[in-house]
């Protein structure tokens, strides 16, 4: 259950709705008595008006209609941005939208992304992801993004208790948002905190599987004379039975968010905590060389013994900072870590051994700490040259990340059956003492971006450069892909500029074709004739009938095309066209303009239908029949 609170108007608005309020009062009361009460000068009253919003907190892209998903999402150093306008594949799942599914976890709530597949096992003490068919998640550094920033979010589960949004960017993002901790390439997964965006106080119970439930709380105010401080506040407890043999997972999760609001200064403290215990967790199988597979077992059965475990804590924090310097020009900083603690006992992964479907199991014990930091500032500007909008961002960042781990080797086997549980005697875990370090890694790098708008921001220009240096500490080495990049940094030691990096975006582009030649015969319509399409130059007429036709010497010429064949990533034209026949109602148009303006060379790449070569007698139309014929000779 929820409720919401209301807050009193601004001064601002207040006044906007005396001032219509009289208006309205003045038409609807035909005595013109009660409009000389109102004399300029006057003091009039007004009741107290009570507004309740449901808008989304400060700093989120708003939803669309229905509330599922978001208009827009953060592209790294670019910001916040409409989807419309991006230049990169964006979606953005909202609270409502998670709450809808009932998704636990980041996984969960990402299984109806079309380009995102999870790559673990449901049961699995960990969650990985493949984004366009590359990986990420799969090491031990954490690859999803916390309010836009690396080394806040828990490394190996991500729950959706404290998640306003989460967001997929697709495609190479490094320009954006810098190294991935482990060198994904294939997209960034990003959740955006809960904020205090109004009042609210929510209370949800769950039940589920055979004996497992939970609670959760969610608390949000806003203080201060202008609602200017917010905090809010998110517990759960969940705790239980799975659906699989002899598991059971308990779960707690705090997050605590405080903001400032004022007129120039804006600051955000968030603070994270949870825990995460299995009981036999589920894990993948190995098929042993030469060994088909297998029919598939029963999806509850689990071969993993009761006393193998998982355990794993996880805190962060991080603080935002941004200051106004002027109306166009703002100054912005981030600063956070987290630290995550890992002590499990369990089988990497079953080895079937046969066609009978027999396994063989080795626990092994891991402990490992993972400190992880962050830090990252720069500054926003909006300026004018001529008729271009600017928005430039510069911004350096650095990302550190020390992890020790401890991983003997595994003291005992024993044998199952995936098909038939063989109960195993608990094998002691071989426990040392201390936790060698296994890598001490550093990225950091400089970026510049600026996004070039003209045309009301219908055309819109990217353009960045973006320096990324990875190194790994004395005695250690960098982490998964991570070793990659610093080799490839070697070998361009003699270039030691970044690379830049360019996209464009244009919406409801209008369609323009270029043509090199006489100018296509163009005549005067007699008696009230107009052109089939459009009575622009460019309509060619059949040059039957009246009128005066003529001709321009050869020169480049630049057209227009009639808003008919200019329908690209909009609209329709026509509202009474079904969404069904758009496509067959463009190629007709395009068909159209090569029959009625058989002199243009070519048409902008946009235009919705496959590009054609024109027929030959389009093409030589300007020869005269000897030219022709004495091309043929040749």
């Amino acid at each position: 259950m929820s409720m919401m609170r209301s807050g009193r108007c601004p001064p601002l608005f207040l006044g906007s709705t005396a001032v219509l309020g009289i208006g309205v009062l003045l038409v609807a009361h035909p005595d013109p008595a009660w409009a000389d009460d109102v004399r300029p000068g006057s003091t009039v009253q007004l009741e107290e008006l009570s507004v309740e919003s449901t808008g989304a907190p400060r700093g989120v892209v708003p939803a669309y209609a229905g509330g599922q998903v978001a208009q827009g999402g953060r592209l790294g150093l670019l910001g916040n941005t409409e989807a419309k306008k991006s230049p990169f594949s964006i979606t953005s799942y909202t609270d409502t939208f998670v709450r809808d599914q009932q998704a636990r976890t980041v996984s969960e709530a990402l299984s109806r992304d079309p380009s995102v597949r999870a790559t673990q096992t449901t049961g699995a003490p960990f969650d990985s992801f493949s984004i366009r068919g590359f990986p990420a998640g799969e090491g031990t550094s954490g690859e999803i993004a916390f309010d836009g920033v690396y080394g806040v979010a828990p490394s190996f589960r991500v729950f959706t208790d404290y998640a306003e949004r989460i967001e997929v960017l697709k495609g190479p993002s490094a320009a954006l948002s810098g190294v991935s901790p482990n060198g994904a390439v294939g997209g960034v997964v990003n959740v955006v905190p809960k904020r205090a965006g109004g009042d609210l106080t929510r209370v949800t119970l769950d039940y589920g599987s055979v004996a497992r439930g939970g609670g959760q709380l969610d608390v949000a105010r806003r203080f201060g004379p202008s609602r200017e401080w917010g905090a809010r506040v998110v517990g759960s407890l969940h705790g239980g039975d799975t659906p699989f043999a002899r598991q059971s997972e308990t779960t707690g999760v705090g997050a605590l968010a405080l903001d400032y609001q004022g007129e120039r200064f804006r600051g955000w403290l968030y603070l994270l905590a949870q825990t995460d215990r299995f009981d036999a967790p589920l894990r993948p199988f190995l098929l042993k060389a030469g060994v088909p597979v297998p029919r598939a077992p029963d999806g509850r059965l689990n071969l993993t013994q009761r006393w193998e475990y998982s355990d794993i804590d996880d805190r962060g924090a991080l603080m935002r900072l941004e200051y106004d310097l002027t109306d166009a020009v703002t100054l912005f900083a981030d600063a956070g870590g987290a630290q995550t603690e890992v002590q499990r006992y369990f089988q990497s992964a079953p080895t079937i051994l046969n066609a009978r479907g027999d396994t063989t199991s080795t626990p092994q014990f891991y402990a490992m700490g993972i400190d992880r930091s962050t830090v990252d500032g720069g500054a926003r500007a909006r300026f004018d040259t001529g008729f271009l909008h600017h928005a430039l961002v510069v911004q350096a960042s650095a990302y550190n990340e020390d992890t020790a781990r401890q991983f003997p080797a595994g003291r005992g086997a024993y044998l199952s059956n995936i098909y038939a549980l063989r109960l195993a005697a608990y094998i002691p875990p071989p426990i040392t003492a201390g936790r060698p370090r296994l890598s001490d890694s550093t990225l950091s790098g400089v970026s510049v971006a600026d996004t070039l708008s003209a045309l009301d921001e219908y055309i819109l220009l990217t353009l960045g450069v973006r320096r990324q240096r990875p190194a790994a500490g004395r005695g250690a080495q960098l982490p998964g892909q991570c070793r990659n990049a610093e080799l490839r940094l070697r070998q361009e030691r003699d270039h030691p500029g970044g690379r830049p990096r360019g996209a464009a975006v244009g919406r409801r582009l209008v369609l323009c074709q270029f043509h090199r030649g006489p100018e296509p015969r163009r005549r005067r319509p007699a008696g009230g004739e107009q052109c089939r399409h459009d009575p622009g130059p460019l309509c060619r007429a059949s040059g039957r009938g009246g009128g005066e036709a003529r001709s321009r010497p050869d020169r480049w010429h630049v057209q227009r095309l009639p808003d008919h064949q200019a329908e690209w990533r909009g609209e329709p034209r026509h509202p009474e066209l079904r969404p069904d026949r758009r496509a067959a109602h463009q190629r007709a148009g395009v068909q159209r303009l090569r029959r009625d303006h058989p002199g243009a060379a070519g048409v902008g790449r946009l235009q919705p239908a496959r590009r054609r070569s024109h027929p030959n007698r389009c093409r030589r139309q300007s020869r005269s029949r000897a030219d022709r014929g004495a091309g043929r000779a040749a």
